[in-house]
This record gives structure tokens, C-alpha cells and sequence, in this order.
């Protein structure tokens, strides 16, 4: 799920930069739709999901994240209703947000856990740091950073499907290691070593 996750997540932000912030880019508000529809052609499936979620949030008032908890939005759905039809951008941008946030903020809050226990459980000298959107930072002992990355891995990509039905997406998780925030790069564990990745 965090690959298609991912996706929706770069379309959102191309959606709302482009579309709506566009002084931020030197480009025209035409060129920019040129790349979003692109890529909806491409990626035919992101497109379904997306009008899916929209029609049905204006259908049954809500959406929901894939541990299915809701986002409810009767407020601006009674304000469309009654003529405040400009409220149509801001519900459909809201709707297309929030499965895809807040399901990647549940599996953060998820795999925190897990994590905290597993570290727990086995005394570990490395502990969570803090978190960045959906990232998790943690300061890893020396020693353990092998076994950290092995069994972190482990973790977060075997979700349980009584919390997440990933329908068969692999979840996929990235490691960046360094000194400080500033100088960490990609990383990866190949046959019991961990390498830096070019």
C-alpha cells in the first residue's frame, strides 16, 4: 500500500502546488494540468481511486482510511447543498487527502508501537527518536544497526491484515542512516551488511 500510497500522495501535491499555489512554479496553469491528466493516463488505476473516493464521500458524507476510520464532512456537504457550490474544490481536495494521509499517519502511529515494543521487549540500547510526517526517526545503537534494519523491515512490511487490508500491495519500507539529520543518505541491507545506496 505505501508504493500506491506514495503515488497519490506526489499526485495530491502536484494537484495542490500546480492547481492552486501555482505562483509557486514558473508554469502555466494549463501546462501543469497537461501533466497531471499525463499522468492519470498512465496510471488509469490512481485516477478510478481518486473519482471513487470523491463520489463517494459526497454520497455517504464521509471517507475513510483503510483501518477504516472516517473523515466525516457534514458540514461543508450541508454548506454545498444549501448553494455554497465553491465548496465543491475544497470537499473533493479534503476527500482525496485524507484516506491517503491518514492512513499513512495509522500505519506510522502503527508501526510505532510495534516497534517500541519489539526494542522493549529485547532491551535494545537503540530508541524512536521522533517522527516526520510518516517517517519515524530513530537513533540506532552502533551495534545494532544490522539487526535494527532487518527486523524493522520485518515489521512494518508484514502489517496485519486485521489492521490494514493492503489487498496484496507489498508495503515497502526505506532506511537513511547517518550522523545527524542533514547527512543521512539511503541505505539498505544486502546479505547481512548494510550498504549505502548509490
Amino acid at each position: 500500500a505505501k508504493g500506491l500510497y506514495d503515488t497519490l500522495i506526489g499526485i495530491k501535491e502536484i494537484y495542490e502546488k500546480v492547481i492552486d499555489e501555482n505562483d509557486d512554479f514558473d508554469m502555466s496553469e494549463e501546462i501543469a494540468q497537461k501533466y497531471i491528466d499525463e499522468y492519470f493516463k498512465i496510471y488509469k488505476g490512481v485516477k478510478a481511486y481518486l473519482d471513487k473516493v470523491v463520489k463517494d464521500t459526497f454520497k455517504n458524507g464521509y471517507c475513510e482510511t483503510c483501518a477504516g476510520q472516517r473523515r466525516h464532512f457534514d458540514e461543508m456537504l450541508n454548506q454545498y447543498n444549501n448553494g455554497m457550490k465553491y465548496m465543491y474544490g475544497k470537499i473533493e481536495r479534503q476527500a482525496k487527502n485524507s484516506p491517503i494521509q491518514g492512513s499513512l499517519g495509522q500505519l506510522a502511529n502503527y508501526n510505532i508501537s510495534r516497534l517500541t515494543k519489539w526494542l522493549e521487549e529485547n532491551n535494545m540500547k537503540s530508541r524512536l527518536v521522533n517522527t516526520v510526517h510518516d517517517s519515524i526517526m530513530v537513533e540506532v545503537h552502533k551495534d545494532e544497526i544490522v539487526e535494527f534494519i532487518d527486523t524493522a523491515s520485518y515489521i512494518m512490511e508484514n502489517v496485519p491484515k486485521t489492521f490494514i487490508d493492503t489487498k496484496n500491495i507489498p508495503m515497502k519500507v526505506d532506511f537513511k542512516i547517518g550522523m545527524s539529520w542533514g547527512s543521512m543518505t539511503e541505505a539498505e541491507l544486502i546479505n547481512g551488511k548494510v550498504k549505502i545506496k548509490e
